[in-house]
Parts: C-alpha cells; sequence; structure tokens
C-alpha cells in the first residue's frame, strides 16, 4: 500500500509463549505501507472482546485504517465485507459501524507479512520470555512492548528503513490515510 493507514494486517496465534497450564494468545496489527506494529497484546483467549480491546488501544494510539486484512477465521468473518452485504460476525459488524472495510486472505500466504512476524516472535520472544523467566501475562506484556519498539526501529532490508522511519517519512510526505479514533 502507498499509505499508512490503508491496510492494516491482523491475527492472533496461540502458543505456549511461556510456560503455564494454558496456552496463550499474542495479537498482532502491523500496518501494510510502513511495516510498523501497531498493536501487540498477549491475552489468555482468542475471543472477540480480546480483540475488540486491542482495537480500541491501537485506534486511540494511531487513529482509524481504512480496511483491516485478516484470515477467515469464523470469530473474524470468513467472506470479505466490503460488499455492501450483512456483515457475517460481530467483528465485521463493529468495523462497519467504525467505517472500516474488512478484507478476507484467500490463504496463510496471502499475510505474508504478518505470518513472518509470528515466526519472527516464536523464535526471539520464546527466548526472551524464558531468559525473564516470565509467568505473568503483565510481565509478558512489557517484555513484548519493549520487543515491538526495538522491531519498529529495525532497518528493513526491503526499504532500508525502519517502520517508525517509514511511518514518520509517509506522514511528512502526507500518505496518511488514518482517521480520527472514534468517540468513547
Amino acid at each position: 500500500r502507498s499509505a499508512i493507514g490503508e491496510l492494516w494486517q491482523h491475527d492472533s496465534s496461540i502458543h505456549a509463549w511461556w510456560r503455564a497450564e494454558a496456552k496463550q494468545t499474542l495479537l498482532l496489527t502491523v500496518d501494510d505501507h510502513s511495516r510498523k506494529y501497531i498493536g501487540a497484546t498477549f491475552v489468555p483467549t482468542d475471543t472477540t472482546w480480546n480483540h475488540f480491546e486491542h482495537f480500541r488501544r491501537a485506534f486511540l494510539r494511531h487513529g482509524r485504517p481504512l480496511a483491516l486484512y485478516t484470515d477467515g477465521l469464523a470469530l473474524f468473518g470468513y467472506q470479505s465485507s466490503t460488499d455492501g452485504g450483512d456483515p457475517r460476525s460481530e467483528f465485521q459488524r463493529a468495523l462497519t459501524a467504525l467505517g472500516i472495510s474488512h478484507l478476507v486472505a484467500p490463504s496463510p500466504e496471502a499475510k505474508g507479512k504478518i505470518e513472518r512476524r509470528f515466526g519472527t516472535f516464536q523464535k526471539r520472544l520464546l527466548a526472551l520470555l524464558a531468559f525473564e523467566q516470565i509467568t505473568r501475562y503483565d510481565a509478558a506484556q512489557v517484555v513484548l512492548d519493549h520487543e515491538v519498539e526495538r522491531q519498529n526501529r529495525t532497518i528493513c532490508r526491503t526499504t532500508g528503513l525502519s517502520p517508525d522511519e517509514a511511518w514518520n517519512k509517509a506522514q511528512d510526505e502526507a500518505r496518511d490515510s488514518l482517521r480520527p479514533a472514534p468517540e468513547s
């Protein structure tokens, strides 16, 4: 995409991120243009409400994107909701109310940017969480936030810019499609 906020890729990964009785879920959102991590949140379960809370924080921090790109998980809705038809999930109804188009990827490969980030996190973040002997969500979130900040400052081989630099450059060049956060 040619502007920030045109498309955000979003997904979740249920994984044993740290030692516990139950696996944890990582919610992750990336801006397609800049490759900037927009939001990263550890939650106990992959529920619509947890995704709503994740996006509320992202919207307050960055604004609303034009479109969101997910897989066809039933929680998200298995078909794109850009045709004006009746949204098929609570998630899609919320996006429609916020004026955000929902695009559904036809395959995991189609969401390469977000899928690669989960691969990176499953290598790097697992090691960091184990090293820090993390056993609680609040402590894991602190480690995750630091890693997201580091990743957003890391130079991308493709663009030659860090995601933060690409984001700022797009803003400086008026290539910003973000809209204000909704009223509470």
